[in-house]
């Protein structure tokens, strides 16, 4: 009997200290873990709990100016990521922009092979070269020399080659959403292309491809609340029609060709892109553009389903 008392005794004073221990390891252990999580208060200001940051200039990019805005697309000047070795379009920010004295500096003040820290967002859009809209700042950090862009000549060569006139007007799609301008490019269909050769002489190219129904791939609007789009040329046509089909027409058993599709105004703007509104989710796009010289070209894209 004795020795089971003893047994209980020692049973009791086990459980007791492993409970004790238990306590007094849990107690280090939530001590660690909170002297090791990093100082919530930096970066914020005093009191408010608000990081002081701008989230539009939370990013900083370290870029060489190439070309001027008049020399490129849709006011965009054409830089280097001179950390990446990569180039990309961005907008000059003309009421943001400094010089290394943090005076205000103008457009026409700025030079090929400038170098300046970047401020934005750090969104780049995905295209090639990359755009950049999202730069709300940017600071000269040195003026550098014109020749200083040469050591590019490789990245920029393809950027400058002089298109093929053999080769039909291409068609990028522009957008806006809540967070970033976008720029995409549209799918070629069939065409025929009118051109005059470097000896002056008339020639046409001619592609039949199949019905927009039946392309394996389709570029993609992947944001589904896109309802307005605007329409680029690389060389202006004269004439802009589309018609859409809702995307399960597509790899219909039907004949494609019988498929009446439902016709979409586009709409010529003063800066001779076209516009195209009401844009539904799950659609498939046909874009036809005619051209004086008798030229003619499909594009295609479509519309993602909503979620």
């Amino acid at each position: 009997m004795q020795k089971v008392r003893g047994q209980i005794r020692f049973w009791g004073l086990f459980i007791a200290l492993t409970i004790l221990m238990t306590g007094v390891f849990g107690a280090c252990s939530r001590q660690e873990q909170i002297s090791s999580e990093p100082d919530q208060s930096e970066g914020k200001a005093e009191g408010s709990g608000e990081s002081t940051t701008d989230p539009a200039e939370s990013y900083v990019t370290k870029a060489m100016y190439i070309q001027s805005a008049d020399q490129v697309y849709e006011g965009q000047s054409l830089f280097i990521d001179v950390d990446q070795g990569t180039p990309f379009y961005a907008p000059l920010p003309e009421d943001a922009l400094y010089d290394e004295e943090g005076n205000l500096l103008a457009a026409d003040e700025v030079c090929p092979g400038n170098i300046f820290d970047l401020y934005g967002n750090g969104i780049m859009l995905e295209s090639y070269p990359g755009q950049y809209p999202g730069i709300t700042k940017g600071e000269r950090v040195s003026e550098g020399q014109p020749e200083d862009v040469d050591q590019y000549a490789d990245v920029l060569e393809p950027l400058t080659v002089e298109p093929d006139p053999s080769d039909p007007a291409s068609m990028d799609i522009e957008y806006t959403t809540e967070s970033a301008a976008v720029t995409m490019a549209s799918g070629l269909g069939s065409y025929t292309w009118n051109y005059t050769d470097e000896n002056g002489e008339s020639q046409s190219v001619i592609a039949c491809g199949s019905h927009i129904l039946q392309w394996e791939e389709i570029p993609e609007i992947t944001d589904p609340s896109v309802t307005d789009i605007l329409l680029r040329f690389t060389s202006q046509p004269a004439e802009v029609t589309a018609v859409c089909w809702p995307v399960e027409e597509k790899d219909s058993s039907r004949e494609a060709e019988l498929l009446e599709g439902e016709t979409v105004a586009a709409d010529k703007q003063p800066d001779g892109k076209y516009a195209v509104s009401g844009l539904k989710p799950g659609y498939i796009y046909l874009v036809t553009a005619v051209w004086e010289n008798d030229s003619e070209v499909e594009y295609g894209f479509c519309t993602a389903l909503e979620n």
